[in-house]
C-alpha cells in the first residue's frame, strides 16, 4: 500500500516529486517485508487484498541519498516533516480514527510503521503533519499545488522490472 505523492501534479515538476515517492515506496516495502503489515492486519482484524507478494524486495527499493535530495523530498527532510493529505477528520472504525490524537486504527499504525522506517533512512526526529481535507477534489488539488508532499496511504507499492522498481526504470 503506497501514498500518492505529489508527482501526480501538473504544476510541480515531476522530477521533484520521484525522489520522495521513491522514499515512500522503499519504506513501504521494508514495512511490508519485516511483518509490522502483516502484524497490523491481525491486530486490526482487517483483511486487504495484497497483491505485494511478488515484489517486496528491498533491495529493489532503495532510499534516495538525503544529501541529494531535491523538490518534495528536500523539503520533508528539510522541514522534518511529511505532510500527509487526508480525508476528514473521521471515524473510521478499525480503518483509522482521526477524531483522536494521536489517531487510531489499521491505516494509523500503518503510516507510524512507514514513518518508522524514514526516520531510519532520514532521522529520528522526523514526523508526520496530516492536512485534513473534506473532500478528494480539495485533497488533490493540495497535492498538485505542492501544498502537501502525499496522500494517506491507497495504492499498492509498484513492482519491479529485472530487480529495479518499475517507477525508476519507467519514468
Amino acid at each position: 500500500m503506497s501514498f500518492v505523492a505529489s508527482s501526480i501534479s501538473t504544476q510541480v515538476d515531476a522530477s521533484t516529486s520521484l525522489g520522495l515517492k521513491h522514499a515512500l515506496d522503499a519504506a513501504i516495502v521494508r514495512t511490508i517485508r519485516n511483518g509490522d503489515y502483516a502484524s497490523m492486519e491481525a491486530r486490526w482484524s482487517i483483511n486487504t487484498i495484497a497483491s505485494f507478494t511478488c515484489t517486496p524486495e528491498p533491495d529493489w527499493f532503495a532510499f534516495p541519498e538525503a544529501a541529494k535530495a531535491a523538490g518534495a523530498l528536500r523539503a520533508v527532510i528539510d522541514g522534518r516533516k511529511l505532510k500527509l493529505a487526508s480525508l476528514g477528520p473521521s471515524d473510521w472504525g478499525t480503518d483509522g480514527d482521526y477524531t483522536v490524537n494521536p489517531p487510531v486504527g489499521f491505516w494509523p499504525d500503518y503510516e507510524r510503521a512507514v514513518l518508522g522506517q524514514l526516520r531510519l533512512a532520514y532521522g529520528d526526529d522526523l514526523e508526520i503533519e496530516r492536512v485534513f481535507f473534506s473532500d478528494s477534489n480539495a485533497l488533490l488539488a493540495s497535492l498538485q499545488a505542492g501544498e502537501t508532499h502525499a496522500s494517506g496511504p491507497y495504492y499498492v507499492a509498484g513492482g519491479a522490472v529485472n530487480g529495479t522498481s518499475r517507477q525508476a526504470v519507467l519514468r
